[in-house]
């Protein structure tokens, strides 16, 4: 029952929780100009300074290892005290926002875990055409599941550029090279470091040469420009020749980032998640890009691969599913070596999944997901629940040794071990009530932890107290001889084919 209602909680990485802090990133049209951005981000800091709850506001630009000047960051201080809820707050952000123009916005929780979003999808291959025809194909499906905000691509709509092309031809025969044309434009154009320079704090600037910016705005500004031919006319005199003679210009889209991992080009698709657990719309993302896949829209040799907080969530799940079973190998080996059997462990440990049922119906109840900290609250019942159990049969045992019969020996032990449960029960309890309540700034990422740990508790407690003597009865009766007999009842000719092969032998 336990296991199949775990079903309906849902899977997040780690609990949503107001922090008292939010983060807007933004990035405006490519080729934007500092100025530009800078006027986009006061737009944005108006809208979030006005809106209920905020304190303050500040914006960075062009910041981190991959910023660039159309790219920024508003980091946003909430209120203490009463205030509207950080999700009516975000959402209110992403409302207000639509009305900016030329600017695309992401409104999460101040990220902990690096520049990791929630879902993060990396489009791979080795051809960079197919990738970017790939690209907006598994945003739209990534748009298109529920739950998913804030969709970003890393492929920009690209630069326009300005190309001059060389003509080799009409070039050697006016005595021009391609490298004396690149010597002379690049000089006029980016410029260049002619000398240095100590302002007044002592700090060493570049004193850059080029043409102004109504001098080098226009194709034909360039066009207009010449270059001293390497062709001797008499006297030792070069003739000067046009651009506009061995180049011309065409007009493109250059790409304003280029990104490459594993040798293979690559764009990341990434969103938020709202509405919906993180596991419920990394399905729905697994389900669209296999749809994509199978209906063959995908170009060939390009692959989807699930990065972010949805890949970290199913390691975490592994890791954690591994570190479970270490705890129950190593419970039943201390209580094997205490009661020196191996047997009267698996009569305490039956307590272990009797636990798990209080642990679902209290996260429900809460409406809480599973997330890390509900499974570090799963590895700390391992270790809580058996105590009952231990206290019950432990005295049940020793009763039995003194010459007491086992049905009286158990109803004993009942009945004097309560009190002593009942008290340690109700102690973890108390104590975990304030984490419980989620008291205090930011308690809400550890309150799943205690409500799994209070939900299993009662429930192995009250469970425990039933369904342990009973079963220790069962297995108390139980061995190996009477095992070997009922196999004898069961499969009588088989078992006896099986010994004369034996004894044979």
């Amino acid at each position: 029952l336990a296991m199949s209602l775990a079903g309906l909680l849902g899977n997040n990485f780690m609990p949503d929780f107001d922090r008292g802090d939010l983060q807007v990133t933004f990035k405006t049209e490519p080729g934007s100009s500092l100025e530009a951005t800078k006027k986009k981000a006061m737009e944005l800091e108006a809208i979030i300074t006005a809106t209920p709850g905020v304190e303050q506001a500040y914006s960075t630009l062009g910041t981190g290892l991959g910023g660039t000047i159309n790219t920024g960051g508003v980091y946003v201080k909430l209120k203490d005290g009463k205030r509207p809820n950080h999700v009516w707050i975000r959402r209110h952000f992403r409302a207000a926002f639509r009305s900016v123009p030329g600017v695309e916005t992401s409104v999460s929780a101040v990220n902990d875990f690096g520049n990791n979003r929630p879902i993060m999808l990396a489009v791979q291959g080795t051809d960079r055409a197919a990738v970017m025809q790939a690209a907006p194909l598994v945003k739209q499906a990534l748009i298109s599941v529920p739950g998913a905000v804030d969709v970003w691509t890393s492929q920009d709509s690209g630069k326009p550029e300005l190309k001059l092309v060389v003509d080799r031809k009409a070039a050697s025969d006016l005595g021009v090279s391609p490298a004396l044309v690149a010597q002379m434009v690049r000089p006029m154009v980016d410029g260049q470091v002619v000398a240095k320079y100590e302002d007044e704090r002592g700090e060493q600037r570049d004193v850059r040469v080029r043409l102004p910016d109504q001098g080098r705005r226009l194709a034909t500004q360039l066009a207009a420009m010449s270059v001293e031919s390497t062709k001797d006319i008499g006297g030792g005199k070069h003739p000067l020749v046009r651009l506009d003679q061995v180049v011309r210009f065409e007009e493109s889209i250059a790409p304003a980032k280029i990104q490459r991992h594993d040798l293979q080009e690559e764009v990341e698709v990434s969103s938020n998640f709202e509405g919906n657990t993180l596991q419920e719309v990394s399905d729905g993302v697994a389900r669209k890009i296999a749809d994509l896949k199978n209906s063959g829209q995908l170009p060939e040799g390009v692959k989807v691969v699930m990065l972010g907080q949805a890949r970290d969530s199913k390691e975490t799940a592994g890791y954690m599913g591994t570190s479970l079973l270490l705890a129950i190998f190593f419970i039943y080996f201390v209580l094997a070596s205490q009661f020196e059997s191996f047997k009267l462990p698996i009569t305490i440990m039956l307590s272990l999944p009797l636990s798990l049922v209080g642990m679902v119906m209290m996260l429900l109840i809460t409406g809480d997901t599973m997330s890390m900290m509900t499974s570090i609250g799963q590895i700390l019942l391992m270790g809580l629940v058996t105590k009952n159990a231990i206290l019950l049969v432990d005295y049940a045992i020793q009763l039995q040794k003194e010459g007491m019969n086992r049905t009286d020996a158990l109803i004993k032990a009942g009945m004097t071990r309560l009190r002593p449960i009942l008290m340690t029960t109700f102690a973890m309890i108390g104590g975990m009530l304030p984490l419980f309540l989620a008291l205090g700034a930011g308690a809400e990422m550890r309150a799943p932890m205690a409500r799994a740990v209070v939900g299993g508790i009662i429930t192995s407690t009250m469970l425990t107290l039933i369904i342990v003597p009973v079963f220790y009865e069962l297995l108390d009766d139980w061995s190996l001889g009477k095992l070997l007999a009922w196999f004898k009842r069961k499969f009588s000719g088989e078992v006896a084919e099986l010994e004369e092969v034996i004894e044979s032998e």
